[in-house]
């Protein structure tokens, strides 16, 4: 059974091509969220079997589309809010205030002491 043309993915996974990411990336994200969702703030919705926090890793800016796979493009991010990132009535807004608050994340750790701030 496939999706209903409204709720199919563009991506370059629905076309079945794949695109290598970094796992050092995705640690990052998971690390920076502390176990909860950068958009909703929430914790995570379950633990894994892995005993981790169960998150997802959004590009804020699709690869497929020029995004990079780096710490300031990614938000690891609840299911929910995965999906309302893709199929909300406000996605491009939801996302939009993701990109802040990730820039901000990312400006307040330049600023802790002992980081490498320049």
């Amino acid at each position: 059974m496939t999706a209903p043309p409204a709720l199919r993915r563009d991506s370059a996974i629905a076309e079945g091509k794949s695109r290598s990411r970094n796992d050092d990336v995705r640690a990052y994200a998971f690390a920076r969220s502390k176990g909860n969702c950068e958009a909703c703030e929430e914790p995570a919705p379950f633990i894994t079997q892995n005993d981790q926090p169960y998150l997802e890793i959004h590009h804020l800016q699709r690869v497929s589309s020029g995004g990079m796979d780096s710490p300031k493009n990614v938000a690891a991010i609840c299911p929910n809010c995965h999906r309302r990132t893709e199929y909300g009535a406000d996605a491009d807004e939801f996302n939009a205030s993701i990109v802040k608050k990730i820039a901000n994340k990312e400006m307040s750790l330049k600023c802790e002491p002992g980081t490498n701030a320049q």
